[in-house]
């Protein structure tokens, strides 16, 4: 114990230095470290001081997954990519192809009572595009109002957790072929055939193999026909029913993806950035 709490208040390794010392990299406790922390706290705070001091303290800090790789993502017909969507054995194979990062697995379940949170789309962004038809690539989910579906087999999560989600904000940086044959929708996002989504996979037993959930979440479209490099923060909206079926030990995954002749999804970086309470 006393390695991580000497990063913390600068110790040295023999325990006896009260120097700081500047850590090399940030350090990030775990869960269970920053319950260690509490369980400290509360030998000579009560709970409901130790828990708001530990918040404002950082305490849990955001838990980050974040890739930078430039990597292009076109329409795979030759291959028959969007018939690989109503085959539920083919899934994977589907959902593998358009990956770019996913996270680590969940602390805890999103936050009851939580609001808010609709998808913020930057600069000029505009919800037209969310009307028109974004192709099958845009899954919905399956007879289940939104709810968790019907597929799931464990009633519980694969372990104890008494973390809350407080928010999950998205960043990338993207563009798409940079052309096309529609000069009027150029550098808007109409008709855009580019675009992200994300998907959630679930341990099928607590130490078994992970499966995609039924349905994907639109979360952003690339300019039309825009060569210049766009970076887009979104919130994700919590309140939703898709994020509410969210749980510990689910991985979140941001999907790159393209439909039609000639449009390509150019990724250069992405970030997911989860923000805890206890």
């Amino acid at each position: 114990m006393l390695s991580w709490m000497g990063k913390m208040i600068g110790l040295n390794n023999d325990g006896n230095s009260y120097f700081p010392v500047a850590p090399k990299e940030p350090f990030i406790p775990n869960p269970s470290e920053v319950l260690e922390i509490q369980q400290i706290l509360s030998q000579v705070l009560p709970p409901e001081l130790s828990f708001p001091i530990l918040e404002h303290a950082g305490y849990p800090p955001p838990v980050i997954a974040e890739r930078t790789e430039t990597k292009v993502y076109t329409a795979r017909f030759g291959n028959n990519i969007w018939d690989l969507e109503s085959q539920e054995d083919k899934r994977k194979e589907f959902e593998d192809y358009w990956f770019y990062l996913e996270t680590d697995e969940l602390w805890g379940n999103v936050q009851p009572g939580i609001s808010g949170g609709d998808v913020e789309l930057d600069d000029e962004s505009e919800t037209e595009a969310d009307s028109l038809d974004p192709g099958p690539a845009a899954l919905e989910i399956d007879g289940n109002n939104g709810e968790t579906p019907a597929t799931e087999e464990l009633d519980e999560a694969p372990f104890e957790s008494v973390w809350w989600i407080k928010e999950i904000v998205v960043t990338t940086t993207s563009r798409d072929q940079g052309w096309s044959d529609t000069p009027e929708h150029r550098g808007t996002y109409n008709q855009s055939y580019t675009w992200f989504d994300i998907a959630i996979k679930r341990p099928v037993t607590p130490d078994g193999p992970f499966e995609y959930l039924d349905g994907d979440f639109e979360l952003q479209r690339n300019k039309h026909a825009h060569p210049v490099w766009e970076t887009h923060t979104n919130t994700l909206p919590l309140h939703e029913s898709f994020f509410r079926r969210l749980r510990a030990g689910d991985v979140l995954v941001l999907l790159a993806k393209s439909r039609y002749p000639g449009w390509a999804n150019h990724v250069k970086s992405a970030k997911i950035e989860i923000k805890y309470s206890l």
